[in-house]
């Protein structure tokens, strides 16, 4: 009943033409509503993320919660990439806790990468702002000189 009234919600609601959301991710979410079967490729954590990123966005609650479950159940599968983007998610807040967890005690898991380059300056300025995160100062200047040197200067 709940992905009835999800649906009849969005109808109600004039949607604009969202391009975060692609013909792939659209096809799920459209199952998902009419069947109430979540259908995600060999469960490709990066998918899942787009997925429930566009979940949340359309506010399909019932939907974002059981994506939010195989997620945080194979948190040891996310790279780097899906680390970020979850990061960059404001509604995200069990799987912010986890990850800032995660990558407090292990912060070279994102920075190895140069993944965390794409993180908005809120998001990394938050994170390097943790308590307990296990990283020398030295090496957190050093991160914020490569990240910032990635953003082209205004002439």
């Amino acid at each position: 009943m709940n992905r009835t009234l999800d649906f009849l919600n969005l109808l109600q609601d004039p949607i604009d033409y969202n391009p975060n959301i692609s013909l792939l991710i659209f096809q799920v979410l459209i199952k998902y509503i009419y069947s109430g079967i979540i259908s995600v490729e060999n469960n490709e954590i990066s998918l899942i993320i787009d997925v429930i990123i566009s979940a949340d966005e359309l506010e399909l609650l019932e939907l974002y919660q059981q994506l939010e479950e195989v997620l945080l159940w194979n948190i040891l599968e996310w790279k780097t990439k899906d680390i970020v983007k979850i990061l960059q998610c404001d509604n995200f807040v069990n799987l912010h806790k986890v990850e800032i967890d995660l990558l407090c005690n292990n912060p070279e898991v994102i920075f190895e990468s140069d993944d965390y380059l794409k993180m908005e300056e809120t998001k990394l300025v938050q994170f390097l702002r943790c308590d307990y995160l296990k990283l020398e100062e030295i090496k957190i200047w050093e991160y914020l000189i490569k990240w910032e040197s990635k953003i082209p200067i205004p002439y």
